[in-house]
């Protein structure tokens, strides 16, 4: 309907579209007052940004057994409808997204969020930022320890929005290597004191070796280090690996109400390979220990990671298998991936929790999941 407009048209059409579905922001939260002023000056004023992007993203996940809780104790989620744009002009960049949701009690919950915001510049062989910006250390498919900044479920079944930090960092760029000195502070629209964090990290290549290393200070983990690698050792194999040491970790216990309580010294780390066939396949297999995981629900600690995939022209599929090596539990996915053009695609499929009665994922809430979700990029 709308293939001969322009992007600043289409937009525009967007937008409006959008917003005629009974769609009310709460404005008494500065993110979502600030996503949507981002999103009307770039969708009717395009001259506004030197690059824009807009995705939007439409998905629906329905549970199996029980229709109104997950394992974490929140509604099942039955669909999502969500515009993200990202505009950037000289040296500052923006990126935010409006969406809504609605639960299986037909509970629908409208919102947006100002994703990122910063200003980014390059003084000789330094990179100055400040702002709210993404941070993605991990090195990891299923699990990514370094992943300090934006921690956030790897094995969503469909897409999840990640929020900045305000941040200001300083890295200096060799011709082999970096290193960054930062300092962060969360973002608190509750009761909740906000959390500062500084930092150095270093990056080095060493032949065909990414080598990380990152010393990390927080008010709630206080002390942290930990390192990554990863490298290509042949035409067909990668190997990557993570270790994290914290001085302290947070869990929650019931006394009976739940409380959040510090325990000292906590272990994080992953050893993981990709290889990948002359006919398009590609396995993944990664073994982790998380031992930040919850006491008081019986998280797993120690896991491993099977992945098949295969790269078709026109359909993707993928099959997972997760195992608990704690109480052999087991989460088995399937999921088909399309790219009908270069800004479509869909992805659909199953999740199933399997393994002892008593295992942590057999007694998840939803046995069962389908999944269909549906990206638009102009």
């Amino acid at each position: 309907m709308y293939l001969n407009l322009s992007i600043n048209q289409y937009l525009n059409q967007i937008s409006k579209l959008y917003f005629k579905l009974n769609f009310k922001l709460d404005f008494k939260s500065i993110s979502t007052t600030c996503a949507y002023n981002l999103l009307l000056i770039c969708t009717t004023n395009q001259s506004w940004a030197t690059d824009l992007n807009a995705n939007l993203n439409l998905s629906f996940l329905d549970g199996g057994s029980n229709p109104y809780q997950t394992q974490s104790g929140e509604s099942t989620l039955l669909s999502r409808q969500q515009i993200t744009l990202e505009a950037q002009h000289s040296s500052l960049t923006s990126r935010a997204a409006l969406f809504s949701e609605r639960n299986e009690r037909q509970e629908r919950f409208n919102t947006g969020h100002l994703l990122e915001l910063y200003w980014e510049q390059s003084v000789g062989p330094w990179e100055l930022t400040a702002g709210k910006k993404m941070l993605e250390w991990g090195v990891g498919y299923g699990f990514q320890p370094l992943n300090l900044f934006n921690a956030k479920d790897q094995r969503t079944l469909v897409s999840e929005l990640s929020t900045g930090l305000a941040m200001m960092n300083a890295e200096y760029f060799t011709q082999t290597g970096a290193w960054m000195l930062f300092c962060a502070q969360d973002e608190s629209e509750t009761q909740r004191p906000r959390r500062n964090r500084c930092g150095i990290r270093l990056y080095q290549l060493v032949g065909q070796w990414d080598l990380q290393s990152l010393l990390y200070y927080d008010e709630d983990h206080h002390f942290a280090m930990g390192g990554s690698v990863s490298g290509v050792t042949s035409d067909s194999t990668e190997w990557h690996g993570s270790l994290l040491i914290q001085q302290r970790y947070q869990n929650t216990e019931y006394q009976p109400a739940p409380v959040v309580v510090d325990h000292d010294y906590a272990v994080k780390a992953l050893l993981g390979f990709t290889y990948t066939s002359v006919r398009a396949n590609t396995l993944i297999g990664e073994l982790w220990h998380d031992g930040s995981a919850e006491h008081a629900i019986d998280e797993p600690r120690s896991q491993l990671l099977l992945s098949l995939s295969h790269d078709g022209e026109s359909t993707d599929p993928t099959v997972d298998l997760l195992y608990s090596i704690d109480d052999k539990g087991v989460i088995f996915t399937l999921r088909f991936a399309h790219e009908f053009a270069a800004d479509y695609n869909l992805s659909y499929g199953v999740r199933s929790y399997q393994g002892p009665k008593n295992s942590f994922y057999r007694q998840a809430a939803d046995k069962h999941l389908s999944f269909i979700e549906l990206s638009l990029s102009f």
